[in-house]
Parts: structure tokens; C-alpha cells; sequence
């Protein structure tokens, strides 16, 4: 993997990771990511996730192009994207894993 496709993987979980309001100086900066994985689990929580990543994604980090979002909740999210200004025919796949086994 490039050094770019590495710092856009490091620049997405930074982005989804980080609850919006949690940045002084920054409030609209992060995602609803955070907040939606302790809701009480429902049906729609899948595209609740998704939306959250794309909002957030669309946002901050236009760069990046998302192809594909599995949500295997609570376990994990996996997001399939590409790096339109490095290589864009060669997706990166990063997979956050909430089940942390606390």
C-alpha cells in the first residue's frame, strides 16, 4: 500500500472515530459513528452506521470515494474505498472492530 492510501485509511478512522463536538475548535469535525454504537441496537442501525460513515466521509476527506460498507454489528465495520487522487483503481479495505471483548 502507498504512503497515501496509509494516511487516508489513518485520516478516515480518525474522522469516524471521533465524535462530533469532541474537537474544540472544530465542532462539526468527526462523525455521528461514535454515538450511534451505544444506542440500543435496532433494526436500522446498519444504515444509520452508513450514513454516518458517508456524511462524515463527504465532509471532511472528498478524496476518498467509498465503494462499499459491510456492517457486521456489533462486531465490526468494514469499508471497502479508493483514494481518488493516489490510485484509484486499486481499493484499500479498512475494518473497524467495536467487539473488543470487554
Amino acid at each position: 500500500a502507498s504512503s497515501v492510501k496509509q494516511q487516508a485509511a489513518s485520516n478516515l478512522k480518525n474522522l469516524l472515530l471521533t465524535q462530533k463536538g469532541e474537537r474544540v475548535g472544530q465542532p462539526t469535525f468527526g462523525s455521528d459513528l461514535p454515538s450511534i454504537l451505544f444506542e440500543q441496537r435496532t433494526e436500522d442501525i446498519a444504515d444509520k452506521i452508513e450514513t454516518a460513515i458517508r456524511e462524515a466521509i463527504s465532509n471532511w476527506l472528498p478524496y476518498i470515494k467509498v465503494n462499499n460498507i459491510f456492517v457486521s454489528y456489533p462486531d465490526n465495520v468494514q469499508l471497502e474505498f479508493i483514494v481518488t487522487v493516489d490510485d484509484p483503481d486499486s481499493p484499500e479495505t479498512i475494518t473497524f472492530n467495536f467487539n473488543t471483548g470487554d
